[in-house]
């Protein structure tokens, strides 16, 4: 049962980030700048296509726009040549599945190096960096991401 609920949750992950990858950071939310993410592996804004066991970093940044100082919560999500979902958690290590890495209010920053990892599965992968505005642990409407 618990691997049921497991699998449905990454699936209602994946199936938020497809339909809202466009749609939600052009979203108007009563604000004239919604906020924006970028996500990157050195100068890499595509999938990362790694060997087993290549190291490779992962670079966040954001600017919360008028979200500046609102609540919500924050993933680091990967998803594996076999589509296994996998998120950072605050304790920087991965789960598989969808968990926030954070739920604290929405900041600006530049880049900065999240992880330095080596995967070990040969393959493509596609990593997000998403926030929402509602700190309950559930991808939810407005949400606003960048994947690679």
């Amino acid at each position: 049962m618990k691997q049921k609920k497991s699998l449905l949750k990454s699936i209602m992950f994946v199936i938020l980030f497809l339909c809202y990858s466009s749609a939600a950071m052009s979203q108007p939310i009563n604000s004239t700048k919604n906020p924006t993410l970028s996500i990157s592996s050195g100068s890499s804004h595509e999938h990362i296509s790694v060997n087993a066991n290549e190291l490779f970093s992962i670079s966040v940044s954001m600017d919360a726009g008028d979200m500046l100082n609102k609540a919500g919560d924050w993933w680091l999500v990967y998803v594996t040549p076999d589509n296994r979902i996998f998120s950072l958690t605050n304790e920087r290590r991965w789960a598989e599945g969808l968990v926030p890495i954070l739920s604290i209010p929405m900041i600006s920053f530049g880049p900065i190096p999240v992880i330095s990892v080596a995967l070990t599965l040969t393959g493509s992968y596609s990593f997000y960096f998403a926030v929402d505005d509602k700190p309950d642990g559930i991808p939810q409407d407005p949400i606003w991401l960048d994947g690679l």
